[in-house]
């Protein structure tokens, strides 16, 4: 883990100065598994260009650029560790499943779904009207392949989506974790969210009927779920890099916050 104190509450900031340039996405993808104690690698990276060559053999069009070097990072954490995201990888089409390249979607072309929750759920995509357009690190969408109304912008850029599912599904496994005491009912808005605790630059994670938040503060980022009826998520959680870092955040937004 990255020594020092990790200020979130200016990440917006260094997000998009970060999807500028491939070179500042891959470093941010680096650096943000770092910095949450994630140390596992992938032992033997793939050859970007020969990743693309294929991609375009047999889809009949060049995946996007940024989800090229994501496959072939070293620090990819679902290739080092897939348990931790429960989702299937679909970018190609193996010898059991049809290619996920012109799914049904009101408004587009088609999307291109390159990854899938185990149970299909929820599927991610990316628009082919934007891979006509040639776009590196593209927004995108969530959806399902069997309801061509359902796909909406998940992420503006694949980049930004690569941090969101690390949030979810890496961070549960590597930080610290304060949830939002059963006992005590959840504040449907906390005043430090949004204050003292700003947006990450994320737009809201939506899978099985959930709405997550982003929000940061020093060595620590929450999750904020403000409909939760029948969620599968929380209304509240933090995630710190130290014990110390979590209580201070969960006792801006619950003053008798404890560990828990």
């Amino acid at each position: 883990m990255i020594d020092g104190v990790v200020d979130y509450r200016g990440f917006a900031a260094r997000l998009a100065r970060a999807c500028e340039t491939a070179e500042g996405r891959d470093t941010l993808l680096a650096d943000f598994h770092r910095e949450w104690g994630f140390a596992g690698t992938v032992a033997e990276p793939a050859d970007p260009t020969a990743l693309g060559e294929l991609g375009r053999t047999v889809l009949g069009f060049a995946p996007p650029a940024a989800l090229i070097a994501w496959l072939a990072h070293p620090h990819n954490s679902f290739l080092a560790e897939p348990g931790l995201y429960e989702t299937y990888l679909t970018w190609l089409p193996d010898d059991e499943d049809e290619p996920f390249v012109a799914a049904a979607a009101t408004g587009h072309r088609g999307m291109y779904v390159f990854m899938a929750e185990n149970q299909y759920c929820c599927e991610w995509a990316f628009s082919l009207d934007d891979i006509d357009r040639g776009l590196a690190d593209p927004p995108v969408y969530v959806g399902t392949s069997e309801d061509a109304d359902s796909w909406e912008v998940q992420s503006r850029s694949f980049t930004e989506w690569v941090i969101q599912v690390a949030i979810i599904r890496v961070l549960i496994d590597t930080a610290e974790r304060w949830t939002w005491p059963d006992d005590v009912p959840a504040h449907p808005r906390p005043p430090a969210l949004g204050t003292v605790l700003p947006e990450i630059g994320l737009l809201p994670w939506k899978e099985l009927g959930n709405e997550v938040h982003f929000f940061g503060g020093e060595d620590t980022i929450v999750l904020h779920l403000p409909h939760s009826e029948g969620g599968e998520l929380y209304d509240i959680e933090v995630f710190g890099r130290t014990e110390e870092a979590m209580l201070h955040t969960a006792r801006l937004l619950h003053p008798g916050a404890e560990a828990n």
